[in-house]
């Protein structure tokens, strides 16, 4: 079959019937069984109520949540972005507040663009935009993603002509 994607560390993968059937492979669902040009081609299994064709097994591992966890260090600015940009104050109380976090407190946080940005007061422009005089002098365009329709088309072009007010919609 071409255009798949097969990947065998995968626990199951999945197989289209439309597809099969295309390449003319038939499933007879009484013997479980794949058949292509009416001989045998794959006998499917029974894995937890769901036909599979092959199925990996996953391989047990052990897990103790009550093994200790090692400590984890790291400076104010790497536990300010681990914590979601938590305030400095707040962070270098983090190693009395919780056990294995070892705070290195040798060098300030300074300034985080990240914190100074989503803090920036939202300034609003008020002027109106000069609207184009003539047809075409100015056109905005939207390019959407959409599900694949009937037609199979899962994109839209819109344009807008800034003069007329005029949308012309395209698909594909």
């Amino acid at each position: 079959m071409a255009h798949v994607a097969y990947v065998p560390e995968f626990q199951t993968n999945t197989v289209s019937y439309h597809h099969l059937l295309k390449k003319d492979i038939h499933w007879d669902t009484q013997k479980g069984i794949l058949t292509f040009e009416g001989k045998l081609w794959c006998q499917l299994k029974d894995i937890d109520d769901q036909f599979v064709v092959e199925y990996q097994p996953v391989a047990a591992f052990p897990a103790d949540s009550h093994a200790p966890k090692p400590d984890s260090h790291g400076t104010i600015e790497r536990w300010h972005q681990r914590m979601g940009h938590l305030h400095e104050e707040a962070v270098k109380k983090l190693p009395q507040a919780v056990h294995g976090v070892i705070l290195d407190q040798s060098k300030p946080l300074g300034i985080c663009e990240v914190c100074r940005t989503s803090q920036a007061p939202q300034q609003i422009s008020r002027r109106t935009p000069e609207r184009a005089t003539q047809p075409f002098q100015r056109v905005h365009f939207d390019l959407i993603q959409l599900e694949e329709g009937y037609n199979h088309d899962c994109w839209v072009l819109h344009f807008l002509d800034d003069c007329a007010r005029f949308h012309f919609i395209y698909t594909m």
